[in-house]
């Protein structure tokens, strides 16, 4: 009996969960989110907007670092790639936060590689600031504050659906504390 109760509650929690996707769907403020799905705490949204992949604009020079992230450090950092030698990478440091940037030879603009974003106040677009409420952050992609439906959520994960970058949105108290950053490069 206790298996049919789980398995009962299981179809139910899918099914609410595909009723709010259905509803978000309704709501969403442009045609750039691909998807959109929830497993468990976390609102997964699908992006095409090259603003994801390029959150601090398109970085090509040293200014440019300078320019989008005021009050980091900027430094290089080699990475030996057997096949390719070594390779310049670009990473700025804060107190709390760091990225890490890669330039892609094809378009010359740096790339992020990862990050983790704490306590600063700087604006990803699409995003947000790190203290940003939960529902403002919401109204980068909704046109209704769609709060309400989403109640439970800790995380919302951003995946680029342009090149594989995934911002997650850690949640706390109803404000945006920290924001980490992965990608498909990969440099150990």
């Amino acid at each position: 009996m206790a298996n049919l109760e789980s398995t009962d509650k299981a179809i139910q929690i899918i099914s609410d969960s595909n009723q709010i996707i259905s509803k978000l769907k309704h709501e969403k403020k442009s045609l750039d989110i691909e998807d959109l799905t929830i497993t468990k705490d976390t609102l997964v949204i699908v992006s095409l907007n090259r603003n994801v992949f390029y959150p601090f604009g398109r970085l090509r020079l040293e200014k440019d670092f300078r320019n989008a992230l005021p009050g980091f450090k900027l430094s290089n950092k080699y990475y030996h790639d057997k096949r390719f030698g070594d390779i310049k990478l670009k990473r700025m440091v804060n107190i709390k936060s760091y990225l890490t940037f890669y330039k892609d030879d094809e378009t010359g603009y740096y790339e992020i590689v990862s990050g983790l974003l704490e306590g600063d106040n700087l604006h990803l677009t699409g995003i947000g600031n790190i203290g940003s409420t939960f529902s403002s952050v919401l109204k980068q992609w909704f046109i209704s504050d769609v709060t309400r439906l989403l109640k439970g959520i800790k995380v919302i994960k951003v995946v680029s659906g342009v090149n594989g970058i995934i911002y997650y949105c850690f949640f706390n108290n109803n404000a945006l504390e920290s924001i980490k950053i992965q990608s498909d490069y990969i440099f150990k």
